[in-house]
């Protein structure tokens, strides 16, 4: 997202919150909402361009951060592939953090600054191509995200995005 592009981080220390922050994001609906995705989750995009792709994903908690790891098969003549995003919500900033890179060579960092994660707007920060993303829960066992990103040569694309948990 490109293939990894929100649903594929090296967590890195700047992202971490602060012990005491930790403690009061236990609690917090976001964190409520973050562990809810624990589970293995089943993608399928479909992309402007025609092309669909799949992806498993594996989602587990590393401290307050969701890890997401996903695999995407050979497809759509790219080889396969595997990615790491985590997911966490900063409650100093009042923002969701997404961050990923991807074995495709792929690499993001996106926030989302809506109080809730159902129906959040997500924006590329890193790198800064103008990629936009909105989630939304469909079904606590499913979830779709609508995103626009640039391709290689610039022009945005779009692609809906369906995971089920299994």
């Amino acid at each position: 997202m490109t293939r990894t592009l929100y649903a594929t981080l090296a967590a890195t220390a700047a992202l971490v919150l602060p012990a005491a922050l930790r403690a009061a994001a236990a609690s917090s609906p976001q964190q409520t909402t973050i562990r809810g995705f624990v589970g293995s989750w089943t993608c399928v995009t479909h992309s402007s361009d025609n092309k669909t792709y799949r992806e498993t994903d594996t989602d587990t908690m590393y401290g307050d951060w969701l890890r997401v790891n996903s695999s995407y098969p050979a497809q759509n003549g790219a080889p396969a592939s595997t990615g790491t995003t985590f997911l966490g919500y900063d409650s100093k900033k009042k923002q969701w953090v997404a961050t990923g890179v991807g074995t495709d060579g792929s690499y993001f960092t996106a926030v989302s600054t809506s109080p809730q994660f159902n129906d959040s707007h997500w924006s590329d920060q890193y790198p800064a191509d103008h990629g936009t993303a909105v989630l939304r829960m469909t079904q606590s066992t499913q979830y779709s995200m609508d995103t626009q990103t640039p391709n290689g040569k610039g022009k945005m694309m779009t692609d809906h995005e369906v995971c089920v948990r299994h």
